[in-house]
Parts: C-alpha cells; sequence; structure tokens
C-alpha cells in the first residue's frame, strides 16, 4: 500500500467521521420529512374540520381570497371561504 501507518489511520478516523455525519445528516432529514409530513396531515385535518376541503369548485374557482385570510385572522374570526361567501350572499338575496 501507500503511504505510511500514520497516514492510513488518519484517513481511516476521517473516513469514519464522515461516515458518522452522513448518518446524522440522514436521521436529521428523516426527522425533518415526519415533522413536514405531520404539519400537512395536521393542516389537512383543520381544513377539514372547517370545511375547507368539503366544498367542489367550478373549474377555475378559488377557495380563499388570501389576504381576507389574513384580516380574518388579525380580527379573531373564523376565516370564510370565497365559496362560504358566495353561498351566503345568494342565501341572503
Amino acid at each position: 500500500m501507500f503511504g505510511n501507518k500514520d497516514q492510513l489511520t488518519k484517513l481511516e478516523e476521517a473516513i469514519t467521521e464522515l461516515q458518522g455525519q452522513v448518518r446524522a445528516l440522514a436521521r436529521n432529514t428523516n426527522k425533518a420529512h415526519n415533522r413536514i409530513d405531520q404539519a400537512n396531515l395536521r393542516t389537512a385535518n383543520i381544513e377539514h374540520y372547517t370545511g375547507m376541503r368539503s366544498h367542489s369548485f367550478e373549474k377555475g374557482g378559488r377557495m380563499w381570497d388570501y389576504m381576507q385570510i389574513h384580516k380574518d385572522i388579525a380580527s379573531g374570526t373564523r376565516p370564510k371561504s370565497l365559496f362560504v361567501t358566495k353561498h351566503r350572499m345568494a342565501q341572503a338575496a
């Protein structure tokens, strides 16, 4: 082999350390993906509970007015979808 025993030992230690870092990175990546999946599931549950996923919209129709959501949250009221608002206005007329 090339190099002396000290160089080979240093290389083996460096390789072992790098392998440990790769394993730690893989663990952290898996944890991050699990957190993302959990957040998506929670969002889906909230959307289902609040009725955001219970409507079918006409082709090209928007479900939410983005700025109105922020206004509703800032005022402490529950955000309402455009479908619900349109439906309530039609019933009131």
